[in-house]
């Protein structure tokens, strides 16, 4: 008995001892596999083999002890952080700095799941984008100063050129935005390439980082005025991409730069961003950030969440979110067709919705059964050779489109500020899913919120059937809107609801149960709601201040404008200012079609189509 006593007593001595290691989480330091923060040396590599251990160890936490860790390109495109088939991990930056040198991508995420990214930033030394200060613009020449230690440049032959490195690249001529020197924001009424091809005009060097371009611009800036250059536009180089993932979370993360979206998914479930978002370096004095959007998912499913997000200086809208419609190009049988396919992929056994071709309802569901194969058609799209698992309807051919209805998200977007540091709009969102818009503030350039629906440029689907907008501030929004109230513009109207075909009256409305309620308007100018073939759409008990931060655009003058709607409902909402417009605008809709409970509407419109 007493050997006995004596052993469960070494027994529990041992569970004690070990007690205080049960559920410690297991963690690989960079610095353990040759990563040296704030040498400026390449840390590729050692991130590499540190996150291989992650993996043959089952590790929990992937550590950067706080500092600076720099990622070099050696001319192909980098991944500084790949994350590829790993399940429960933590990437924890520490609060530490991520550069980046070259083609690079800040981080990739493949076939994970239960993966949380957080605390730290990341830049570019020498960014694909630069800018400059505008000194005087005249009808024959331009002279704009650089800073040659933040942006390298050279003049060859006359024509001006930024030097990264290991390469060097002239600016496009599609893309410059203009800011204000003092707020950092987009100059009013400007829009895309308001210098037009200037800085691709004959260019002298005047000396001390001064370079003069000739010819004649379309507006002149005052002197002052800070403009992004760019040399390229959507290079397919993200900053995060996440693909066929499931449960990810990106936390306390600025992307102060990336070469193209600074975080996109695709094909992944449940992803969260929370407070992690593009954020243009103050410290460098820069106003630019992504060369693209700041967030962008396409074709996911679950729930997408945005949280607490300040993003500043992108170079496209603050998020995207949208499934894809694929054109059918021919039916070769019953059951098998060939499909375009645009960006995203399709998959075996996914569920897909047909659409009709002239209304773009969706009128029927099947099952892909079998992708065959693919084919390059001139360089211009993929096409796959499509078998589903029952016939298609009669009626189904060249002209009709699939969308996915298994990628299908739910969207939150909530205590948000998107300001007008960035270009274009804030809010795209076109999905089937439940979307709730709540708490946020903007005040940005073009539209507020966009609710599309394209059929025939970027093919990004998905009519809305449940969209929430509620207890938000819309301040100062769309003041470098649509001037001229063409499609190339930044948006109709603070929020604008329109598919990109145009319905006929009769038609069943593409969109469905839109609810804008319980939110503060302050604007300069009279478009509020623009709204194009929306089957229930409520705008009920908003407050609606005059702000003359701003000169109101000559361009539109009805608060609300309405097209082919049915079961609108317009009431009690509070209008305060004697610049606003109270009016609203209604055409292709019957008079019952529109319920106005709302005594401060002066007059309506009556539609023509009654």
């Amino acid at each position: 008995m007493k050997t006995d006593l004596s052993c469960a007593t070494a027994l529990l001595f041992i569970l004690l001892l070990a007690q205080p290691l049960i559920g410690k989480a297991k963690t690989i330091f960079v610095t353990d596999y040759g990563a040296r923060p704030n040498s400026r040396s390449n840390a590729a590599a050692a991130v590499k083999a540190a996150l291989t251990a992650c993996k043959e160890q089952d590790a929990d936490i992937l550590s950067f002890p706080k500092g600076r860790y720099d990622f070099y390109s050696d001319g192909s495109t980098l991944v500084g952080i790949e994350l590829d088939s790993l399940k429960n991990l933590i990437v924890e930056g520490n609060d530490s700095e991520f550069v980046f040198h070259g083609r690079c991508k800040i981080a990739g995420i493949k076939d994970c799941s239960q993966i949380e990214m957080r605390n730290f930033s990341a830049d570019w030394d020498r960014p694909y984008t630069i800018q400059a200060t505008i000194l005087d613009a005249t009808d024959n020449y331009l002279d704009a100063k650089i800073d040659a230690s933040q942006y390298p440049f050279c003049i060859d032959n006359g024509k001006f050129y930024v030097l990264g490195e290991n390469w060097i690249l002239a600016p496009t001529s599609q893309y410059n935005n203009l800011y204000d020197a003092k707020t950092g924001e987009i100059v009013y009424n400007t829009q895309d390439a308001p210098l037009a091809d200037i800085f691709s005009k004959d260019a002298t060097d005047m000396g001390n980082g001064v370079i003069r371009f000739r010819g004649n611009v379309p507006i002149k800036p005052a002197s002052g005025t800070i403009v992004a250059i760019y040399t390229g536009r959507y290079t397919g180089m993200e900053g995060i991409y996440i693909n066929e993932s499931k449960d990810i979370c990106l936390r306390n993360i600025r992307i102060n730069y990336a070469m193209n979206i600074g975080i996109r998914a695709q094909h992944s479930e449940n992803v969260t961003l929370d407070n992690a978002c593009a954020m243009a370096n103050k410290s460098k004095k820069r106003v630019f950030s992504t060369i693209a959007d700041n967030a962008h998912f396409n074709c996911c499913r679950g729930t997408i969440k945005v949280l607490n997000c300040k993003a500043t200086g992108m170079g496209d809208d603050f998020l995207n979110v949208h499934g894809r419609n694929y054109p059918i190009l021919q039916v070769l049988d019953s059951v098998t067709a060939d499909i375009r396919i645009q960006d995203a992929t399709l998959k075996e056994d996914e569920y897909v919705w047909l659409l009709d071709k002239r209304n773009k309802q969706r009128v029927a569901t099947v099952r892909i059964k079998q992708i065959t194969g693919w084919s390059n058609n001139n360089g211009k799209y993929l096409s796959y050779r499509v078998k589903f698992c029952s016939p298609l309807p009669k009626g189904i051919g060249k002209g009709n489109m699939i969308e996915s209805a298994t990628w299908v998200p739910d969207v939150t977007v909530s205590g948000c500020f998107l300001g007008r540091t960035n270009r274009a709009r804030g809010i795209l969102v076109t999905t089937p899913g439940k979307v709730l818009i709540e708490n946020n503030r903007f005040s940005t350039a073009g539209a507020a919120i966009l609710i599309e629906g394209d059929d025939s440029r970027w093919f990004e689907s998905g009519a809305c059937r449940s969209v929430t907008i509620r207890n938000n501030v819309f301040d100062g929004c769309l003041t470098s809107g649509n001037r001229h109230r063409n499609r190339s513009g930044w948006g109709n109207a603070v929020i604008t609801i329109t598919p990109y075909h145009f319905p006929k009256m009769y038609d069943t409305p593409f969109h469905s149960n839109i609810t804008i309620t319980q939110n503060v308007f302050k604007t300069n100018d009279a478009p509020l709601l623009y709204a194009r073939s929306v089957d229930g759409l409520t705008f009920a008990e908003n407050t609606i201040l005059s702000d003359k931060s701003y000169p109101p655009h000559p361009v539109k003058r009805e608060a609300i404008d309405l097209d082919s709607c049915r079961n609108a409902n317009i009431c009690n909402n509070k209008w305060n200012g004697t610049r606003l417009s109270n009016k609203v605008s209604v055409r292709n809709m019957r008079s019952s079609e529109l319920k106005l409970n709302d005594h401060t509407i002066k007059k309506v419109t009556p539609s023509n189509n009654e």
